[in-house]
């Protein structure tokens, strides 16, 4: 298990950076071929919608924001501590 920021998820959706854009991409296939579960806290939500809908159309956002949050445990923020 691992627990990843929001910022890592912005970074390897969205190129405002491409060095950064490549090493989340990286990130995120050696996370996915290692059988690690990500885990985020709650406010995750919150924080990955908010990034999302201000950059890409709302129908998008939400798919993009479905398709994430499926895929990730989702914990109380106590839990993680």
């Amino acid at each position: 298990m691992i627990v990843v920021d929001t910022s890592v998820f912005i970074d390897a959706i969205f190129r405002f950076d491409e060095n950064r854009y490549e090493l989340m991409r990286k990130f995120f296939r050696l996370v996915q071929n290692s059988g690690l579960s990500i885990i985020v806290p709650e406010v995750f939500k919150v924080e990955l919608i908010g990034q999302l809908v201000r950059r890409t159309k709302r129908d998008d956002a939400f798919k993009i924001y479905n398709g994430i949050t499926g895929n990730v445990d989702i914990v109380d923020i106590e839990r993680i501590r």
